[in-house]
């Protein structure tokens, strides 16, 4: 017998057989960190799920750009012939029981108490006439309403501008409205006005694993997750070296989850 040749084919077989044992090991870890159950992690942290967590997913990048509103737009499409005071960094503007803060240019905060007949008598009715107004005030923004609610006599929109494209939300832009029986009382506006596709591809591999994260997060214990979604997500303050976030008018975006909770929290997890 040649022992040379049958020692050598059963070093062969012995390499096979551990390629073969090892790649089932790591079939089966692989199987079961993908396959954990989410829920009932979550639960043992006192934290309920009620949303369908979206799939692993490509994008391409996108680069966004504030709206900057200049004094002549805001007289245009909130006032007549107001007072107005202040910089660049903050300009008030007055006009009967009307006011608008601007700050930074980008960030609008109006108020009014509106006079008249009730007009607004249901959500539904509340909701016409906050898009009326929107209509009325915004152009080519891409906005949806994610949220609303009556209490009272109060009703409270929340809008969210997403890119047209893709249907992601983007963040951080948001049009929250609060209307009585007699039309718009508060409005909190900050939006983007450029979005730019870019030629990258931004991957979010591994949603399940991402939601863990609100674990230990403020203001989320006892709480239930409703919605679960990918979106843009830019922020200055996550830029690193910049000393005033305020004055950042345009970044790149990067893919996040974005959550919201039964008390209408929204958490944003990069």
């Amino acid at each position: 017998m040649d022992w040379e040749r049958a020692k050598t084919q059963m070093i062969y077989v012995f390499i096979i057989l551990n390629i073969f044992l090892g790649a089932m090991l790591y079939i089966r870890n692989r199987n079961s960190v993908k396959d954990f159950d989410v829920a009932e992690i979550l639960n043992k942290n006192n934290i309920t799920i009620d949303a369908k967590i979206p799939k692993p997913a490509k994008y391409r990048g996108r680069e966004l750009e504030y709206k900057v509103f200049t004094k002549e737009e805001i007289i245009e499409l909130f006032f007549d012939v107001p007072r107005n005071e202040g910089n660049d960094e903050l300009r008030v503007f007055f006009e009967d029981k009307k006011m608008l803060s601007l700050i930074q240019g980008k960030t609008l905060k109006y108020t009014d108490e509106p006079k008249g007949e009730d007009i607004i008598n249901s959500i539904e009715e509340a909701i016409d006439f906050a898009n009326a107004f929107l209509k009325d005030k915004l152009s080519n923004i891409d906005y949806k309403l994610t949220r609303s609610e009556i209490k009272y006599d109060k009703f409270t929109l929340e809008y969210e501008q997403y890119d047209k494209k893709t249907g992601l939300i983007l963040e951080d832009a948001y049009i929250n409205l609060q209307l009585n029986n007699k039309g718009i009382t508060n409005l909190d506006m900050k939006i983007f006005n450029s979005i730019n596709v870019l030629d990258n591809k931004l991957s979010m591999s591994d949603p399940k694993r991402k939601l863990l994260k609100i674990i230990n997060m403020p203001g989320v214990d006892g709480r239930t997750i409703t919605d679960v979604e990918i979106c843009y997500s830019f922020d200055p303050k996550n830029i690193p070296y910049v000393n005033n976030p305020d004055k950042v008018l345009s970044g790149v975006a990067s893919l996040a989850l974005r959550l919201r909770l039964d008390n209408g929290l929204v958490i944003i997890i990069e």
